[in-house]
């Protein structure tokens, strides 16, 4: 493709981005007191008079008691069964031990950003708003955990707002502590500024029983780790940095995980495994990648369950294994284990796609427990096709895609992929997987702005089609390499995307080798 021809494609990108709305940044007891009174012996002849005036004071005592008791539980609301939560974005959750409830706190609306300063939980059945005495300020992305040796539920930071005619987007680092009955928060000493644009993950470490941070700081992205030891932060100085980005982090009862997306390695960026061996993070090498999202470790089972959104995965302890339940839930949602049921619990979409269901992994299979409000439960975007195969995508494509031309398939694909993606009238974006997704290929007509490659990647003008694309490797010293192949092929748009004539065509592929690509490419027809 010629450099107009490639600059064209790059402008109309950066004129839709500059034009499309971004949603709201996601740049991410009552008192006690039981009066005992003691029956004491007395003589059988006791003065009336006396007996009269115990009874006063008795009674005196017990309406003091009762009053003062009453005047200091009056800012303490009952927590009352009631209708679930709103679907929401960028909510913490943790499964508190000690008193058997899944908690549920903040997050945005999803549409306004408006953050929602609540705190729900959910004891198996029913969920319960509580109107703590104290809570932390409305935010999205807090990170939060149980932390079983002071027997609380941990929260950290976020991104919250300033109090103001208008907000302004703040980084929030601020530590507090869910009892059971109220928030509190904790002034420590250090404090990590981490930034809550992007995600920090929290886990309970067995090893150091201290709980473990992991994070973005606010000034350059730098990763930091801290420990938490119940008054205190402390920073951490591991000889090597994971550079996961959105990443979560999995206590077992052995080790942490840290699961997600991280650097460019062998040209490829595939999700990685990490665990920390108390005094640096070592990456774990399984045979599959598994696709990032929540995570919870399945102690009835003895494994680490992961949801991305479409596919469920297993930790067994030496590589990830993707899972074929009949049934799957339409959101990555928020994920605990719940010790009384047994079962690992999914609620909602982290992504805030306005879904809120309730559903539980007994091992093998995904049940939905309560359809929420929002989005039903099973549906998916607007012109979404998928899973299928490549055969009956294909007619999924041809039939719907009226209003560009040419339509271009490939002929020739490696045997048993899966395919999956938006279809509508005016372009397709289709991705092919292998079925442990350690092959993914995207093919499509659209404006594609890929990334970009380290010092060993490469870039050229080839000939294709009778024209000229441009051929992006990622690293060339890496077989599997992720490559691309961008070109605007001769025919007509009824919505155009680029300014001069031509359909935007974009190919990619990471896990092929350079003769498999060669081989989809020359395909297509």
């Amino acid at each position: 493709m010629s450099n107009s021809t490639h600059d064209r494609i790059a402008s109309a990108f950066e004129r839709e981005l500059s034009t499309t709305p971004v949603p709201p940044s996601l740049r991410h007891l009552a008192v006690r007191a039981a009066v005992h009174d003691p029956r004491r012996n007395e003589p059988q002849r006791t003065s009336w008079r006396l007996v009269a005036l115990a009874a006063v004071l008795t009674i005196a005592l017990i309406a003091t008691l009762v009053i003062g008791s009453h005047l200091l539980r009056s800012n303490v609301v009952p927590a009352k069964p009631g209708p679930p939560p709103a679907p929401r974005v960028g909510a913490g959750i943790a499964y508190d031990q000690a008193r058997g409830d899944l908690v549920l706190f903040s997050g945005s609306d999803g549409k306004t950003g408006t953050y929602l300063d609540d705190t729900w939980t959910w004891n198996g059945t029913t969920w319960s708003q509580v109107h703590s005495p104290k809570s932390p300020p409305g935010r999205q992305q807090a990170t939060m955990t149980y932390d079983p040796v002071r027997k609380v539920v941990l929260l950290f930071g976020g991104l919250g707002s300033t109090q103001s005619a208008r907000p302004v987007s703040v980084n929030l680092n601020d530590t507090w502590t869910w009892d059971g009955r109220t928030w509190t928060e904790h002034r420590t000493a250090h404090v990590p500024a981490l930034t809550g644009d992007w995600p920090s993950a929290l886990a309970f470490d067995p090893v150091s029983r201290m709980v473990l941070l992991y994070g973005h700081t606010a000034t350059d992205y730098a990763m930091q780790t801290w420990a938490w030891n119940g008054s205190d932060w402390t920073q951490l100085h591991p000889a090597t940095d994971p550079g996961i980005d959105m990443a979560s982090m999995v206590g077992t009862p052995n080790q942490v995980l840290l699961l997600g997306q991280g650097a460019l390695v062998g040209g490829r960026y595939i999700d990685q495994t990490w665990t920390w061996s108390g005094s640096d993070w070592k990456r774990l090498e399984p045979k599959i990648n598994l696709s990032a999202g929540a995570a919870a470790y399945d102690a009835q089972h003895g494994d680490v369950v992961a949801f991305g959104g479409t596919d469920t995965w297993i930790w067994d302890g030496a590589t990830w294994t993707r899972q074929r339940p009949s049934v799957t839930p339409s959101a990555a949602g928020y994920m605990v284990y719940f010790t009384a049921l047994h079962e690992v619990i999914l609620w909602g979409d982290q992504s805030g796609n306005n879904n809120s269901d309730l559903w539980a992994w007994d091992g093998s299979n995904w049940k939905l427990l309560a359809a929420g409000s929002g989005q039903p439960s099973n549906t998916r975007r607007s012109g979404y096709v998928g899973p299928m195969t490549p055969a009956a995508a294909e007619t999924a494509v041809r039939s719907t895609v009226t209003l560009s031309r040419p339509v271009l398939m490939p002929a020739s694909l490696p045997a048993g992929l899966e395919a999956g993606g938006t279809v509508t009238a005016d372009f397709f974006d289709l991705q092919y997987q292998s079925d442990q997704r350690d092959v993914t290929i995207t093919l499509g007509i659209l404006v594609a702005q890929p990334g970009f490659g380290g010092s060993s990647a490469t870039e050229t003008q080839v000939k294709f089609r009778g024209g000229t694309a441009t051929y992006y490797f990622y690293d060339t010293t890496s077989p599997l390499s992720q490559r691309w192949l961008m070109w605007a092929e001769p025919g007509v748009m009824a919505n155009p995307q680029l300014k001069g004539p031509g359909v935007p065509y974009f190919l990619s592929a990471d896990g092929l080798t350079d003769q498999q690509f060669w081989q989809i490419a020359n395909s297509l027809t």
